[in-house]
């Protein structure tokens, strides 16, 4: 990579219903905790579609127009069960599955990284897991991991349409991450940009 370039990642943002439901179950499970876990700000909460990594600013109007390219109907997602992955250091990122929309997801995550590939970015192997991040420990202080999924209900997160995506800048800070968005695809639909780097 060049000296000038920027992290991106393509992604699904939740609508502002799950935004609430996941800062009150934050609110919920941090009492519980003796572990100290950085947790996501509920106003940035996305499913995480392609993450790019450091691309070349002079590439990402290349990026842009390949992604504007993909064509996908609008599908619905519905919150599920919560998981965890897990680091090769023992870490956990806690996480929201889905229980419906899990197929129409790895088929628009297919369509971008196909869209992409011609770009020099390598088809990912495995399987697409669509899921919400809500928190990541940094500090596992023994907690006993399987109560904290029992407390976890999603049963009332209403099912959302997913009917675009969006390419995202991320800018790390001591506070979390900005994400700024560059271009929304809609489903059906060209792109629009947000202004140029």
């Amino acid at each position: 990579m060049g000296d000038e370039s920027v992290r991106l990642f393509v992604g699904v943002p939740v609508p502002e219903t799950w935004q609430g439901r996941m800062a009150r179950l934050q609110e919920r499970l941090r009492p519980n905790l003796r572990s100290r876990v950085t947790w996501v700000r509920p106003e940035i909460a996305h499913l995480t579609v392609r993450f790019l990594g450091n691309v070349e600013s002079a590439h990402v109007d290349a990026v842009r127009a390949a992604l504007e390219s993909v064509a996908f109907e609008p599908f619905t997602l519905c919150a599920g069960d919560p998981g965890f992955f897990v680091s090769r250091r023992n870490l956990r990122t806690f996480w929201l599955g889905m229980s419906c929309g899990r197929r129409e997801f790895g088929v628009l995550g297919r369509a971008v990284s196909t869209a992409l590939e011609p770009l020099g970015f390598a088809l990912p192997g495995g399987r697409l897991t669509p899921h919400v991040t809500v928190g990541r420990v940094r500090r596992d202080e023994g907690d006993d991991w399987e109560a904290l999924r029992a407390m976890v209900h999603t049963d009332d997160w209403e099912p959302f349409t997913v009917d675009g995506f969006v390419l995202w800048q991320s800018d790390l800070g001591q506070d979390g991450p900005t994400y700024t968005p560059l271009v929304n695809v809609e489903a059906g639909k060209g792109g629009q940009a947000h202004g140029r780097l």
